[in-house]
């Protein structure tokens, strides 16, 4: 009996010892790699930084972009998929970075039931100097409205996603996870130099699979878009300048025009980046391809009906309201910045 007790004492103990783990090995995930962004537009003084939002490991699913100022990291996600929740773990040494994927759940800072195209999210520091670096784990989930038809929205529902750059891949083992990496850049106001020269440029909402040229409409060549039909639900379009005879490529993307359709409303709303400013838009929204002028089309933008002029704003907004069935817009802007010649 003595030998019965003292052979299950030892078997409980062995039992205990296993259960907490504590001759436990480290992980031999190797460490995740680190992915830095492109340098974009400096953001009062700070430089900003340009990553990939990558949704099921290598679907690309949109763009996060990150900055700072003296206190504060902000982390701007913009996608055609509607964004259902954000959630970011922060590092500022490379030894605290978890080797295998944190629970998106527990992360710190993010935001729960965004529904939404864009939404930037701030993260407060206790200070932040030039040459500063931060490691960032950006987690994105998608979603859809159950009467969702938009097809950019439903080939995201559901999807979850992270910030890496062109180059991201996983390479570890377990649930996959990307980090992205950037170094606060303090810039002087143009070196001391003169203020910056602002040129203008017309731009043209875009609509990927929807955009329809103008020019396939009307005579005189004008060059731009209109887009649709679109049925009652989310888009979300980019803005174009100086891309001439609608080629992308020697245009400059300047923001996005973002609409919201639904109960025979449309919400449409322009955004251009922090380098730019909207100086004009000018807005058509119809059952018809374009307006009509003199018992033809027109993409004229001084013949559109809603028009905003001496602006010098980043986001103008439009309603328009009984509407019926499946919609045209042709957005229009004249927007100013520092353009490449």
């Amino acid at each position: 009996m003595k030998k019965l007790i003292v052979f299950l004492m030892t078997f409980m103990l062995l039992f205990t010892l296993s259960a907490f783990d504590l001759n436990a090995k480290p992980s031999n995930n190797p460490a995740p790699p680190i992915y830095f962004g492109e340098e974009r537009e400096i953001i009062d003084n700070w430089q900003s930084y340009e990553f990939t939002l990558w949704a099921g490991q290598n679907i690309e699913a949109g763009t996060v972009i990150v900055w700072n100022d003296e206190e504060t990291i902000f982390v701007r996600i913009i996608s055609p998929g509607l964004i259902d929740d954000v959630h970011i773990y922060v590092y500022n040494d490379l030894s605290l970075i978890p080797n295998t994927r944190p629970a998106p759940g527990l992360a710190p800072y993010g935001q729960e039931d965004v529904y939404d195209h864009d939404v930037t999210i701030e993260i407060p520091m206790d200070e932040i100097n030039d040459g500063d670096t931060f490691y960032l784990i950006v987690h994105v989930a998608f979603t859809a409205m159950d009467d969702e038809t938009d097809e950019a929205i439903l080939a995201l529902a559901d999807e979850t996603a992270y910030a890496g750059n062109d180059d991201s891949e996983f390479t570890g083992r377990g649930a996959w996870f990307y980090v992205i990496g950037f170094t606060a850049k303090y810039h002087d106001d143009n070196g001391g130099g003169d203020d910056p020269i602002l040129t203008s440029e017309t731009a043209w909402a875009y609509g990927g699979a929807y955009a329809l040229e103008n020019k396939d409409y009307i005579t005189g060549g004008q060059w731009g878009w209109t887009n649709g039909p679109l049925a009652e639900g989310s888009y979300l379009f980019d803005l174009y300048a100086g891309a001439g005879q609608n080629d992308l490529s020697k245009g400059t993307l300047v923001g996005s025009v973002q609409i919201e359709y639904a109960g025979g409303v449309a919400t449409v709303t322009y955004t251009v980046f922090d380098e730019f400013l909207l100086g004009e838009v000018h807005l058509y929204v119809g059952n018809d391809v374009l307006p009509m002028l003199n018992s033809s089309y027109t993409a004229a933008p001084g013949q559109f009906p809603m028009i905003a002029e001496d602006l010098e704003v980043l986001t103008y907004e439009f309603v328009v309201e009984d509407l019926q069935g499946e919609i045209f817009v042709a957005a229009h802007a004249v927007v100013y910045g520092e353009y490449d010649e």
